[in-house]
């Protein structure tokens, strides 16, 4: 099993991020299972997230962690609901050992491997710890604030990997 959280700040792009590589690994025949942090109370009866569904769409099976209750979901269906009393470790090795990859959502500060997602330099969270590489949004960018930001990163951060969302591939690897 391969895992990572995908962090960063809200609207950078995580959710868009996380299912271009979904996508990806459905290329390449891998299970993938999503564990999604969220401050929602009440995940069960509330649509928590139009990004769940996203991800439950994509074939993911999917845990939702809030402060007080944990909920997963396999195949669609809720297969286990109960109080936020399980560590995160326990909840990825008890419900999620076999797939190929569990990727976090959230989980910020964490001591899982990241990679952070930025569209500007002040999207950076200096506090990130086991920082894999950067991931540019170069959706929201022009050519040149696109380079302007990567030379920033390199200069900032001159032994994290940078890539890009087109980059999927490489990241995989």
């Amino acid at each position: 099993m391969k895992f990572f959280c995908v962090s960063g700040y809200h609207n950078v792009g995580k959710t868009t991020f996380i299912l271009k590589f979904l996508d990806y690994l459905k290329s390449q025949n891998q299970s993938f299972a999503v564990i999604k942090s969220t401050h929602h109370k009440d995940i069960v009866n509330k649509d928590t997230a139009k990004d769940t569904t996203k991800f439950l769409n994509s074939g993911a099976d999917i845990a939702l962690i809030s402060p007080e209750e944990i909920l997963i979901e396999k195949k669609k269906k809720v297969i286990k609901h109960f109080n936020q009393t399980e560590s995160l470790n326990y909840i990825i090795f008890k419900y999620f050992f076999s797939y190929d990859w569990v990727i976090l959502e959230g989980f910020k500060y964490s001591n899982f491997p990241k990679i952070e997602i930025v569209k500007e330099l002040s999207d950076i969270n200096f506090e990130i710890k086991n920082r894999l590489c950067f991931v540019i949004n170069e959706n929201f960018l022009n050519e040149n604030a696109k380079q302007e930001l990567l030379e920033k990163l390199k200069d900032y951060f001159p032994k994290t990997p940078i890539f890009f969302f087109k980059d999927i591939s490489l990241i995989y690897k």
